[in-house]
């Protein structure tokens, strides 16, 4: 029989652990490297969901926050890699939509 009472709290670990976002973010930097040989996905498409498995894995290495603290009422944290990484690739896309054509036509 299965033990449920032991199960659920061991499946909450490991889909919050960092070896399942490592996992996560290879699996979908896999789906990208597939997706790159159908002639019908537009390579920023790919792009994108590579850098969504790049953060993800980066996410789960341990680099998803450097620091935090508090400044009065504020509560200010500061990203790590997965976090700078989505933000300034998520900003550079929707900056340069329209020369992103260009590159990758």
């Amino acid at each position: 029989m299965v033990n449920w009472d032991r199960l659920l709290p061991e499946a909450k670990t490991f889909f919050s652990s960092g070896l399942f976002f490592m996992l996560l973010g290879g699996l979908i930097i896999y789906f990208g490297n597939r997706l790159s040989n159908d002639p019908f996905t537009h390579s920023a498409f790919v792009f994108l969901v590579v850098i969504l498995g790049l953060a993800l894995f980066l996410f789960g290495t341990g680099t998803s926050a450097s620091g935090e603290g508090t400044s009065g009422q504020v509560k200010v944290a500061i990203a790590g890699g997965a976090g700078v990484l989505a933000m300034v690739l998520g900003f550079g896309v929707a900056h340069w939509r329209e020369d992103l054509t260009d590159v990758f036509a």
